[in-house]
């Protein structure tokens, strides 16, 4: 029971590539670990040598395509949590098993990205964890918007719109969700 009190963190991420988000989770997981805490990890990395040597890694083995992310992102805005719940209940049967198996059930976890903030409200509403703790590194919703204020045709600007405001139905969700919320600026929030 000793490692309940330790941060759990979660991420569909593999780690193969050194670079743009995976650094700023490496980044967090290591200064914890640095500080004599021994985080727990639960994801698909494949190159432990990026982490502190008292990071705990646990095979999430689930790999998500980047269509399967955002069909996620989708439905996890539109769909009722019981449907999503029926839709994904091989990946939620999955993750309740390497929970379980790790003693981990009811636990508080961080999550880092949209997609893994979709798992995070699944785990959730199938009481696999206690407490949805988010970092928030951007604005998607600010992105797309971006996006469609400078594109070249009309196409292009609705579905920019149309993912914006997805984005927000989802962050809605997520941050209704959610029992704590980091952000790197108040500009975040």
């Amino acid at each position: 029971q000793e490692h309940k009190k330790e941060p759990i963190f979660f991420s569909l991420l593999d780690f193969a590539i050194e670079g743009g988000h995976s650094l700023r989770v490496i980044g967090i997981i290591n200064e914890i670990a640095k500080s004599g805490r021994k985080p727990i990890l639960i994801s698909n990395c494949n190159n432990f040598k990026l982490f502190h040597k008292d990071v705990r890694h646990i095979d999430l083995n689930l790999n998500v395509n980047r269509y399967e992310k955002s069909l996620m992102q989708l439905l996890t805005s539109v769909l009722p949590s019981s449907l999503l719940c029926l839709y994904y209940r091989e990946i939620i049967k999955r993750i309740d098993i390497i929970f379980k198996n790790n003693d981990l059930i009811n636990n508080s976890v961080f999550f880092f990205e949209n997609v893994d903030f979709c798992i995070s409200y699944l785990m959730l509403k199938k009481n696999i964890i206690k407490n949805i703790i988010i970092d928030r590194p951007g604005i998607a919703k600010l992105e797309f918007d971006y996006k469609s204020m400078h594109a070249s045709n009309i196409k292009d600007k609705v579905f920019f719109k149309i993912k914006s405001f997805i984005a927000l139905l989802l962050e809605n969700i997520i941050f209704e969700n959610s029992s704590k919320i980091i952000v790197a600026s108040n500009i975040m929030m």
